[in-house]
């Protein structure tokens, strides 16, 4: 090989060493930038973002274990949401746990839970599972479960303790709603059902505590706390008469309409998955804004959406964690082609360079061993 060839070939191998490794890098690299511009254009997509975090999430070993884990503590409401989140996904959940659904599932043992959780809700107010919840929004509609709380409250008050503010704002709120009375249930209901949610969440510490300090200072500007304290005085004393009327002066319309907007998107959730659903929703949401992002992917996944919520978390309806991280690869992304452009220009002039600085000295060395030229064509040479 001529002194001239071999720079020539050790810089063709050079570039083409390079080339490998940058196409290399691209290999490893695409798949996670393409997955971060995925992730970013689904920020403001509430379903969007919770179908790309099942994709990574949700198979049929997650489905199985959420399945028995929910069956164990006889939570059907749950196991319910994950068989719907399986149909919709195409992924079937092992017999002999679909054999278990059934069987907590038959009628005699659906209303045996149901009427004895209803009962516990009228007279308690709690909400551990969807028929006590549906209990304590029953006692709340006909202003008694409302009522009660005043009193409860009012005792502390009574007896020089502080009371909890934010469930006796949001009682006087609800008597707000319901006007006391059933006759304005019919056209308050879904806003009604809604307030008494948020409350019940509030005193079983199932709300989430940013979400619970927005709820509270809606809460306090709705309602005028010194007649909802007059209010609670009067119930504790049993002076009914009183404590309505009191508690109907208390609330301020303006300011009640914030309340409701919340109240109303808790309904929606509660609508398509559940009053467990509107609860654990009410626990991971971290403001109202997010509160209505939830309502947005229950309208899209319907009775999935409390299994997604519970597989995901805040994951299912914010992009919370690892933002940093995906932005960088985004941006890692775009800067690669970028450089893969710049490359492939300087690649381009390279080998023109070379093929034009290889020509030219191939053609010197052909003149260098070319036969003399003749002068004449009698077939003698000059001398």
């Amino acid at each position: 090989m001529s002194s001239i060839g071999k720079p020539v070939l050790i810089r063709a191998c050079a570039v083409a060493v390079a080339a490998g490794a940058f196409c290399a890098a691209g290999w490893w690299g695409e798949p996670r930038a393409r997955e971060a511009w995925a992730w970013i254009e689904a920020r403001n997509d509430p379903a969007a973002i919770a179908e790309l975090g099942l994709k990574a999430e949700f198979d049929r070993g997650r489905l199985d274990g959420e399945l028995k884990a929910a069956l164990d503590v006889d939570d059907v409401d749950l196991a319910r949401s994950f068989l719907s989140l399986a149909d919709q996904r195409g992924v079937a959940p092992s017999p002999d746990l679909r054999a278990r659904y059934d069987a907590a599932t038959t009628t005699t043992a659906t209303a045996a839970r149901g009427a004895t959780d209803f009962y516990r809700g009228i007279v308690g107010g709690g909400g551990d599972s969807g028929a006590q919840l549906a209990g304590s929004i029953a006692a709340d509609v006909t202003g008694v479960g409302d009522i009660r709380d005043i009193v409860a409250q009012g005792r502390k008050i009574a007896a020089g303790e502080a009371p909890d503010r934010l469930v006796l704002g949001l009682a006087v709120a609800g008597l707000a709603v319901t006007g006391a009375t059933i006759a304005t249930f019919a056209g308050a209901s879904p806003v009604r059902a809604g307030v008494s949610t948020i409350k019940v969440a509030a005193k079983t510490g199932r709300l989430s505590k940013p979400l619970a300090n927005e709820v509270a200072r809606l809460a306090e500007g709705a309602v005028d706390m010194g007649a909802v304290n007059a209010a609670a005085a009067a119930a504790a004393r049993f002076d009914l008469e009183g404590a309505r009327v009191a508690a109907a002066s208390a609330f301020k319309p303006a300011a009640l309409a914030r309340l409701e907007a919340a109240a109303g998107d808790v309904s929606t959730i509660a609508g398509k998955t559940g009053l467990r659903g509107a609860q654990d929703a009410l626990a991971l949401a971290g403001d109202s804004g997010e509160l209505k992002r939830v309502a947005t992917l229950a309208e899209a996944r319907g009775p999935a959406t409390r299994a997604v919520l519970k597989t995901l978390g805040r994951g299912a309806f914010v992009v919370a964690s690892g933002f940093a991280a995906i932005t960088g690869w985004a941006m890692a992304g775009v800067g690669y082609v970028w450089l893969a452009l710049l490359l492939g220009l300087a690649l381009v002039r390279r080998a023109a360079r070379i093929a034009w600085w290889g020509g030219k000295h191939a053609l010197r060395g052909a003149r260098a061993v070319a036969p003399p030229r003749r002068l004449f064509s009698g077939g003698r040479s000059t001398r």
